[in-house]
């Protein structure tokens, strides 16, 4: 039996602790937005990890990006980029999907 490609990801909170504590609270001193509102999976490939987030109303919008176990342990610019670009993206749909909800 063959493990299809979701079944690999897993909460990235168990995957890497110190990655998800720096995406979460980077998003939320930045952007407001909290842990409740996304997904965050990950799961550890060879030179480290490849990383999942998802937001939006039903968690249907989705970035993906693949972090170097260096990266990680030197706090690189690129989690910041990556904290940037997932913030901006992120607050752009649930705004989007608040006006959904509150148009009569």
């Amino acid at each position: 039996m063959s493990e299809s490609n979701e079944q690999r990801y897993r909460s990235l909170m168990i995957v890497s602790p110190k990655l998800y504590r720096y995406i979460t609270d980077g998003l939320e001193e930045e952007y407001r937005i909290h842990s409740y509102d996304l997904k965050l999976l990950g799961k550890k490939v060879e030179n480290g990890i490849e990383v999942i987030v998802r937001h939006g109303e039903y968690f249907d919008h989705e970035v993906t990006h693949f972090f170097k176990t260096e990266e990680i342990e030197e706090g690189h610019p690129s989690l910041d980029t990556f904290i940037k670009e997932t913030g901006d993206t992120a607050r752009k749909v649930l705004i989007d999907n608040y006006f959904k909800i509150m148009a009569p």
